[in-house]
């Protein structure tokens, strides 16, 4: 989570006598009601906003930005190039938190050109940041890396924590650890100088905290316990929410344990004994997992090379009982169906349910019963699994394919994104497309 801000430049009258703006947000707003005050109301609704939004109440907080956003299109409330700049992050942050990254990208593009034409760096940065935040966030974790590098020099120590933390992250996600490692550290350093804490902090020292426990750094591990116990009571008094009762009764407590079990071993000097009777194992179990995994993967990429990839069967005890339609409709609707198939019109990477039942004649309930009672599934995992069993096969058979990319892959077989073809590849064969080239190429 992205903490918010709100717009601390309080001109309205009712709250130039408070110290703590966010204890009076909600009484300010029933007194600026009361007296019709709508620069106010708006203070006060972003400031309800922006606490929501801290507290994880993501999607009401959404919903009052919206509504201010709309007040200010509509001239309700005074606009400028401030209060359109703070309402703009706030809502590229608040559709971030709620998982709708396409908002965020679309709010942080409006704030980089209002930034610009005002020649406000420092702001074009701040949303830049953010949607590379996003960008992380949803997996895009390449360009959310050169956004990152190319903000750190404008960031202020905490929005510095988050630069480095999200580096880090990307480099985790990406299969880099030793990266991962070094901006975790960064951010580490900024806490340990100028005592920056932010949300993130909690799983970035837990990413530590495995790493030196793996490598036997007892003393980093209990720095890193230390570290996680703290910042975890930190902003629990900030947060308050609900959902931290079970940290605080089971996982604290278990981290609070295992301090006093290393002190305790520090103490009997039996550190080597520690180490050759828990981590040699270990290492070992590591070792045997890893192997298995492998050769599994191995017979599964055999398995799929060797056997030719079949779309899903056609359900035995079909009896079309919910689809009201007479038999020979019926039967023409299926041979419809199956001549979508053999044209191969599922790799229109634009086609839905909606555009298809046009095709063959019958609206989306019908299709829909029709696909779930043939096959068992509904129109969307139909439909992927005819990409992907065509895609499968055709891989097998051209040598062209395997020249492409994944997203070149996906773009040949109706998807419009790698991600999406490759979760849709791995559902049906348990192996990763990137897997399943590597394997082709090397034969």
């Amino acid at each position: 989570m992205v903490f918010m801000f709100s717009d601390t430049n309080v001109r309205s009258p009712i709250f130039r006598s408070k110290k703590s703006l966010n204890h009076f947000y909600i009484k300010g707003h029933e007194l600026a009601k009361k007296i019709g005050d709508n620069e106010g109301i708006y203070l006060s609704k972003l400031g309800i906003g922006s606490i929501k939004g801290n507290w994880g109440l993501h999607a009401e907080s959404l919903e009052i930005y919206q509504k201010l956003n709309e007040g200010l299109q509509k001239g309700r409330f005074e606009a400028s190039y401030k209060r359109y700049r703070i309402l703009h992050r706030n809502l590229a942050l608040s559709h971030m938190n709620n998982g709708n990254y396409d908002s965020t990208r679309y709010y942080c593009q409006l704030g980089k050109k209002k930034a610009l034409l005002e020649n406000d760096s420092i702001s074009y940065n701040s949303f830049l940041q953010v949607g590379a935040t996003a960008d992380a966030l949803n997996e895009k974790y390449i360009i959310a890396l050169d956004s990152l590098k190319v903000v750190t020099p404008w960031m202020s120590e905490r929005s510095l924590s988050i630069n480095y933390y999200y580096q880090g992250y990307c480099y985790e996600h990406t299969g880099q650890p030793k990266l991962a490692s070094k901006y975790y550290k960064k951010v580490d350093s900024l806490y340990e100088d100028n005592g920056v804490v932010i949300e993130e902090q909690e799983p970035m020292y837990r990413f530590l905290l495995t790493e030196a426990r793996y490598r036997g750094d007892e003393n980093k591990t209990l720095e890193y316990i230390d570290k996680i116990l703290f910042i975890d009571s930190t902003l629990a008094t900030q947060r308050k929410n609900i959902h931290q009762l079970a940290r605080v009764s089971y996982d604290l407590p278990e981290l609070k344990a295992e301090r006093s079990a290393i002190n305790t071993q520090i103490r009997r000097q039996k550190r080597w004994i520690l180490a050759a009777g828990i981590v040699l194992p270990m290492l070992i179990l590591i070792a045997l997992i890893f192997f298995i995994q492998k050769r599994k993967l191995a017979q599964r990429l055999d398995k799929l090379v060797a056997t030719k990839t079949k779309p899903i069967p056609q359900k035995l005890d079909t009896e079309n009982k919910t689809i009201a339609l007479s038999t020979n409709m019926l039967d023409d609707l299926i041979k419809a169906l199956e001549t979508f198939e053999m044209e191969k019109g599922f790799l229109n990477p634009k086609l839905n349910q909606a555009d298809l039942s046009k095709q063959l004649g019958t609206n989306s309930t019908y299709l829909s019963n029709l696909i779930n009672q043939q096959k068992g599934v509904n129109f969307a995992t139909y439909l992927k699994d005819l990409r992907i069993t065509y895609a499968i096969n055709k891989i097998k058979e051209n040598p062209y394919y395997l020249k492409l990319t994944v997203q070149g892959l996906a773009e040949e077989f109706g998807f419009t994104h790698a991600d999406s073809f490759s979760r849709a590849f791995k559902a049906k064969t348990k192996v990763s497309p990137s897997q399943f080239l590597a394997h082709l190429r090397n034969r």
